[in-house]
C-alpha cells in the first residue's frame, strides 16, 4: 500500500466514522519516532460500555507501511476480556505464528493480521448483532 502517515491516520479516522452509530467515544494519538518509525494508539468505548484499545508500531518507507508489531484488545463493560489479535512471538507451535488471537475462554488461536476494519465488524457482529 503506497501511503503517507497522514493518508494512514486519515484512513484510521474514517474507519471510526464509519462505525460511529455504535462508538460513544474514541481517542486516536500519534506518536513519530523518527521520519519513519510511527506508533498509533487508540481507544473506542462502544454503547454497550465495551472497549477496543489498539496499538500499532508501523514504518513507512518508500510510501509503504508495515505493521512492526501490533495489539487489538477488546474486553467487554467489566473489563473482562473478549479478544486480543496480537503477534508478540511467543505461540511458535500455530501455523500463523507469531500472529494469533486470545479468546476470552483462555484458548490461543491462530489468526491471520487483522486489521482495524475487519476487527471493528468483528466487535458489531458480537455486540450488536444478536
Amino acid at each position: 500500500m503506497k501511503i503517507s502517515i497522514e493518508d494512514y491516520l486519515s484512513e484510521i479516522f474514517k474507519t471510526v466514522n464509519r462505525f460511529k452509530p455504535f462508538i460513544v467515544l474514541h481517542s486516536i494519538e500519534h506518536q513519530r519516532r523518527s521520519d519513519t518509525r510511527h506508533v498509533i494508539r487508540g481507544r473506542i468505548t462502544f454503547r454497550d460500555g465495551s472497549k477496543l484499545d489498539f496499538l500499532e508500531y508501523i514504518v513507512i518507507k518508500d510510501r509503504k507501511v508495515t505493521r512492526i508489531s501490533y495489539r487489538y484488545n477488546f474486553r467487554d463493560s467489566r473489563g473482562k476480556l473478549i479478544f486480543r489479535y496480537d503477534n508478540a512471538p511467543h505461540y511458535p507451535n500455530l501455523l500463523t505464528f507469531p500472529r494469533h488471537k486470545h479468546l476470552s475462554n483462555g484458548r490461543v488461536v491462530e489468526s491471520e493480521e487483522p486489521s482495524l476494519p475487519n476487527v471493528l465488524k468483528e466487535i458489531i457482529s458480537i455486540v450488536f448483532v444478536h
